[in-house]
């Protein structure tokens, strides 16, 4: 199962990785952290990787409703979103809501049958 889906685009880096902070918050995402894959790579494991930044996106409004209804959902949270430079381009990844169960009070909280087949168990 694919844990993430993406698209690419031709912009470079810099622009991508700004459209994608734009495109999150003007959704009403806040973005608590993001972390520079490739300078931790290069600087703690002296490994060299394309340029990478995940960004920990989460939507305030879901994210307390959600815990509301199972704590556990703090597990999953900010959730990526990943911005990486390949081909000539850049590839854009999210988490895929599909690896992920249903928050709901029907959902996984009361029993684990009820959640997507696609939920990875």
């Amino acid at each position: 199962m694919d844990v993430g889906s993406g698209t690419f685009t031709e912009r470079d880096f810099d622009e991508a990785l700004a459209a994608t902070r734009a495109a999150l918050t003007g959704r009403g995402f806040d973005i608590p952290h993001a972390v520079d894959l490739t300078a931790l790579v290069r600087d703690r494991a002296g490994g060299d990787v394309e340029r990478v930044r995940i960004l920990g996106a989460c939507a305030p409004g879901f994210a307390a409703a959600a815990y509301a209804v199972n704590e556990d959902v703090a597990l999953l949270l900010p959730g990526n979103v990943v911005v990486r430079e390949s081909g000539g381009g850049c590839v854009i990844e999210a988490q895929n809501r599909h690896c992920c169960p249903r928050w709901s009070p029907e959902g996984c909280r009361t029993s684990r049958t009820t959640c997507p087949p696609t939920c990875a168990r």
